[in-house]
């Protein structure tokens, strides 16, 4: 979904994305507490703040969410590719 971001979308895209965003930062965020993973919690809980709905932070153009986007989306890479997989 971040990715995605770069185009063009109605602000809808956008308040659903900052949903998404903040909901899976801070369960990543929980799931690397329980861990003791204190570097990986810290920047999903900053990533959450940076995209939460309630209290919006505007950074003015989308020039300037772009590089944002784009970080936090490899991050998000990184955990899935990270993420241990549960066996049956």
């Amino acid at each position: 979904m971040l990715f995605l971001s770069v185009f063009p979308f109605p602000i809808g895209y956008y308040t659903w994305l900052r949903l998404v965003i903040t909901f899976s930062s801070g369960m990543l965020c929980f799931y690397h507490y329980k861990n003791d993973d204190y570097t990986m919690m810290s920047i999903l809980g900053i990533v959450a703040l940076l995209f939460n709905p309630v209290y919006p932070v505007y950074l003015g153009k989308k020039g300037i969410w772009l590089p944002i986007d784009l970080i936090v989306g490899c991050i998000f890479i990184y955990e899935a590719v990270k993420f241990p997989m549960e066996k049956k």
